[in-house]
């Protein structure tokens, strides 16, 4: 990756600071959106959409499309 790509992508996710919090919680780790909303203190949906934006930019993976 070059480095403006990873200023782009720094850049990007530190522009919102539910990107950044969620980002710094999932770290490494597999986590579900309900327990990113409770440790980050939003509510579950609002979650969900920070984590569908960050999917569709490649900034993290689902590993359960299915799951309702």
């Amino acid at each position: 990756m070059k480095e403006e790509d990873i200023l782009n992508s720094l850049g990007y996710i530190m522009a919102s600071t539910y990107r950044l919090s969620v980002i710094q919680y999932i770290g490494n780790g597999v986590k579900i959106p309900s327990d990113i909303a409770k440790k980050i203190g939003v509510r579950t949906n609002h979650i969900s959409n920070v984590l569908a934006d960050l999917k569709n930019n490649g900034y993290v993976i689902c590993l359960n499309e299915n799951a309702h």
